[in-house]
């Protein structure tokens, strides 16, 4: 006998039910472990933070399911209509009928920093959609699931590839934005090696200064129960913040007016430090002193540098900027000051590769050691390693501010030398610790090769020319012991012999062009700087080996491959220094001052070389006279710029030297 088509129907219905109290019977007590093992936010904390979640995710599951099925299928139409905004909406909703499903923030994120963005064509689209897709991950996707591996490394992904690598044709665009970020939170770092540097990030990193059981929100920037006990525990800031109030000075971001006709305007604490401040931190990024259209400015500006203030001032900052990267970036100082003293670099956080080296081992933190296979320690490890070895290429950032659009700076990468021997150390735990044995005979050749390499392309490129013989010659000797190497160069001593060994050419296709250029261009700028400090030994050596260097190649290169003469390498690289040294990563005044006694000063440099080589002042010497930075910077000083910067004994020889090569033909 068959069963009638409406009782199989309200045997469905019946299973359906059951299978929906069932369900129901379940949540419970999945959610009670999910939030034991740290997999989504304790208590109430999505219903506080995320109403609407709320809302959504209470739909029974079988509603759930065709309506994410939906708008799945939506999302990806708009998509291919280029209808980004709406898609975007779409993605919202998803996320929040699944909050806890990372492949969806995962999927949402990947999508925005690398889909949508290549399908934009200027450089604000492009970034904002990239910023889209970490602020999706790390406002939203991670605090809602706090120990899930995929979200921390996609998003440390985005800053190591997407940001800090140069697949994307607009990828300095996104290195810019970055830069400006933080440092208009944190400021420029100091000049100096690794104690330095991590000295003057030590106080971010007190506990004190933020409640971490709080977790970190946009829309409050600053802990009002820690802003009282700061205030509260010490009255020298507590006056402080009293006199910038007064000012119109706040500690949370607030819209600025003009302040032009006499009006007053608000501004916020770190834009009128980074405005008004003389500390390096902020003065060091300026084109020009700032400039001021008031009485109420010039007020602010003098409040900002009161030497009276300076301790109180200091612990301010401190607090506001620790504050910031808490609850605006969701970055803890601790780690990040952790970060710096576990791999013994001066991390410079304007970099994304710093940001996404944070974001790397930050996720291997918060997900616990049950969750290391998860999270694959050896390739994040490798990622950790290929953020290293960028920043010891070009991470030497130098930031040089745009007035008229602040977000978009001048920024200079150029190779950092501290990074060479902790990444060289870091290199060899990441060895050790995937290979399981400190014996690198036996080593995995793929490893044994990179290293190599990145050793051999330090020494050579980077530590030598650079004058830092004494790490150059270690790992010189290292690599000869390590790796049993014997025979041609690795029979010297010296690591001078070594270098000078390798510079052996015999074609065009040899890449020894690029190394020599790389050399002489490093060891001509260290032997410049060197001589505007009064450093004459070192000048004197290093412009000894650049010289080394050129005529060895030029002996054994065919004509085709030569180098330009010796004299115009040195006078394009002077000239470089003398208009804007940033550029090429060193901060040298143009004027002498007690600020710069140590370091020296192009004016000091300028006069040593009308001594040593005028030729070279009388080749660069129309170039720089002519440039109207260099001249209003004397002006703006007092001096004029032909006392400061007299014409050298040649120069009219030399303007009519350049006039026959440029009219030939002429009599």
């Amino acid at each position: 006998m068959r069963s009638s088509p409406t009782l199989l129907q309200w045997i469905w219905v019946a299973a359906a039910i059951v299978l929906f109290v069932v369900a129901g019977l379940l949540l419970t007590p999945l959610d009670t472990q999910s939030q034991s093992l740290g997999l989504v936010p304790p208590g109430d904390v999505v219903s506080k933070e995320h109403p609407e979640m709320s809302l959504l995710t209470i739909l029974p599951g079988g509603l759930r399911a065709p309506l994410i099925t939906y708008y799945w299928i939506r999302s990806q139409n708009l998509m291919q209509d280029k209808r980004y905004f709406e898609a975007r909406s779409l993605a919202s909703i998803i996320c929040a009928l699944e909050p806890h499903s990372p492949g969806v923030w995962d999927f949402q994120a990947f999508n925005m920093a690398w889909n949508i963005s290549v399908s934009t064509h200027t450089p604000a689209e492009r970034w904002r959609w990239i910023y889209n897709g970490v602020t999706l991950l790390r406002d939203e996707g991670i605090p809602l699931n706090p120990r899930s591996p995929a979200l921390y490394s996609k998003l440390g992904w985005i800053f190591f590839a997407k940001m800090g690598g140069e697949l994307d044709e607009m990828h300095m665009t996104y290195k810019a934005h970055w830069a400006s970020i933080m440092q208009h939170l944190l400021g420029a770092p100091p000049p100096g090696e690794f104690d330095v540097v991590v000295a003057a990030f030590e106080p971010l990193a007190n506990p004190d200064l933020i409640d971490k059981n709080i977790p970190g929100r946009t829309d409050q920037l600053i802990q009002k129960e820690r802003l009282d006990a700061l205030l509260k525990s010490d009255p020298a800031v507590a006056d402080y913040v009293r006199r910038l109030t007064d000012m119109d000075i706040t500690l949370e971001p607030t819209s600025v007016s003009n302040a032009r006709m006499g009006q007053t305007s608000r501004i916020y604490l770190l834009d009128a430090f980074n405005r008004w401040s003389l500390d390096d931190a902020a003065a060091s990024v300026r084109r020009y002193p700032p400039t001021d259209e008031n009485d109420r400015q010039l007020a602010q500006a003098k409040l900002i540098n009161d030497p009276a203030y300076a301790q109180a001032r200091n612990k301010l900052l401190t607090f506001v900027r620790a504050q910031r990267l808490w609850n605006e970036y969701k970055m803890d100082p601790a780690f990040m000051l952790d970060l710096m003293k576990r791999y013994k670099i001066p991390i410079d956080w304007r970099l994304p590769q710093a940001a996404g080296m944070y974001w790397m081992a930050y996720g291997i933190k918060a997900c616990g050691t049950e969750y290391s296979e998860a999270m694959n320690d050896i390739n994040t490890d490798r990622v950790v390693m290929s953020c290293l070895k960028d920043m010891t290429g070009y991470g030497k950032l130098t930031y040089i501010e745009n007035p008229s659009d602040p977000d978009a700076p001048t920024i200079y990468m150029n190779p950092d030398q501290r990074l060479v021997m902790p990444t060289h150390e870091r290199f060899l735990a990441f060895i050790v610790d995937t290979t399981r044995s400190a014996n690198f005979q036996s080593m995995d050749s793929a490893f044994a090769d990179g290293h190599r390499g990145y050793l051999l392309g330090a020494i050579e490129s980077i530590l030598v020319p650079a004058h830092r013989k004494q790490e150059a010659q270690k790992l010189y000797d290292y690599l000869k012991t390590a790796y049993k190497l014997k025979g041609n160069e690795w029979d010297n001593a010296s690591v001078d012999d070594f270098v000078r060994q390798r510079m052996k050419t015999k074609d065009m296709t040899d890449p020894i062009r690029r190394i020599a250029g790389m050399q002489i261009t490093i060891s001509l700028q260290t032997a410049f700087v060197a001589l505007a400090a009064n450093q004459t030994q070192t000048y004197n050596e290093m412009y000894d080996f650049a010289k080394g260097v050129y005529d060895r190649f030029q002996a054994d290169a065919v004509d085709r491959n030569k180098l330009a003469p010796f004299n115009e390498i040195c006078a394009s690289i002077l000239a470089q220094l003398m208009v804007e040294p940033r550029e090429l990563g060193y901060e040298l005044a143009l004027l002498p001052s007690p600020q710069n006694a140590d370091r020296g000063d192009r004016q000091n440099l300028y006069s040593q070389l009308m001594t040593l080589h005028p030729e070279l002042l009388a080749m660069i010497y129309d170039f720089i006279s002519g440039n109207p930075d260099m001249v209003k910077q004397c002006e703006m000083r007092g001096i004029q710029f032909q006392k400061a910067f007299p014409p050298p004994p040649g120069l009219d020889a030399w303007r009519k030297e350049m006039e026959k090569r440029l009219n030939p033909t002429e009599k």
